[in-house]
């Protein structure tokens, strides 16, 4: 049994006493065949009287009352979440609270994160970009879930520092987050380009995801220069996402024709199959002569799907 269970293990029993002592919880009756414990959201009716949540958070140890909220989190209204985080700063729990982002257990952690998500706290931008490196993968999605809530611009130098360093971080994790912030995160990739070197592909995933029209000229760029074909494969992607305004995305696709890779070809035929127009039907004749079978394959189920549309 692992030290984190064992901790769980405890939290459960302290909660199950606090029920029994603190809200008055007894047994139920014999006729029922057994005991019948109380759940996360009994405790949190028994505390919508006045007073009796500011004594929950006074009385229960932070790593309790996170768990319990955890298990209740999309069930809490708006409104007692602000009188939760009003709380937590009368009570001054903000230190214990954003401690328990490094608590051994896995569950406190992750519950940690979920509570942040909903309270706003000062301070918790930093930790919370910290824990999408955590080793756990429920903590990563708690601490991404939580930022996107949160949405402090805070939060978007230190993410995009992710994508150039991932070191244990998961640049996904960052790159979730960055796209929920949309065009403050586009000024500030846009801005850090030149820096991200070997990492402007995946910020070129995250523009397209955006769809910021301004990105349009660094992606040709991107897919114009680089020798990397993932690269140049998320600039064709992206274009074909966000398909600038004054820009011939059919003219562009021709350029990708020739292309070396045929994982930077095969994406230029899933743009014209979005086009679904006779310049589009037209290219894709020449695709279908594409050396890769893939690209080939492709092709073809493009023009049937644009001729079918063709007849509706």
């Amino acid at each position: 049994m692992t030290k984190g269970t064992v901790l769980l293990l405890l939290f459960l029993l302290l909660l199950a006493a606090f029920i029994l002592i603190y809200l008055g919880f007894g047994r139920t009756s014999k006729k029922r065949n057994g005991a019948e414990g109380s759940s996360a959201e009994d405790i949190l009716a028994k505390l919508d009287s006045p007073g009796r949540l500011e004594g929950f958070l006074r009385k229960t140890h932070a790593a309790l009352w996170v768990t319990v909220l955890g298990e209740v989190l999309e069930k809490v209204s708006p409104e007692k979440w602000d009188e939760i985080g009003g709380l937590v700063k009368k009570l001054e729990l903000e230190r214990e609270l954003l401690s328990l982002l490094s608590h051994e257990s896995e569950e406190v952690r992750a519950a940690a994160a979920d509570v942040l998500g909903e309270i706003n706290l000062p301070g918790a931008v930093e930790p919370l970009v910290g824990c999408l490196g955590d080793k756990n993968e429920g903590v990563q999605l708690s601490a991404a879930a939580a930022l996107k809530k949160i949405r402090d611009p805070k939060a978007v130098k230190p993410l995009i520092e992710i994508l150039k360093h991932p070191q244990r971080w998961v640049p996904a994790r960052a790159a979730e987050v960055l796209i929920a912030f949309g065009e403050e995160a586009s000024d500030a990739l846009l801005m850090e380009w030149p820096s991200l070197g070997d990492k402007a592909g995946l910020a070129a995933e995250i523009l397209g995801e955006i769809g910021d029209q301004r990105a349009v000229p660094k992606l040709i760029e991107l897919y114009s220069t680089s020798k990397d074909s993932r690269q140049r494969a998320a600039a064709v992607e992206a274009l074909g996402k966000i398909r600038g305004e004054d820009m011939d995305i059919i003219s562009f696709c021709e350029r990708v024709l020739s292309d070396k890779s045929w994982e930077v070809r095969i994406r230029a035929v899933e743009i014209l199959r979005s086009s679904r127009g006779r310049r589009a039907a037209a290219l894709l004749e020449k695709f279908i002569k594409d050396e890769e079978w893939k690209v080939r394959a492709a092709a073809e189920s493009a023009l049937r799907e644009i001729a079918a549309a063709q007849e509706e």
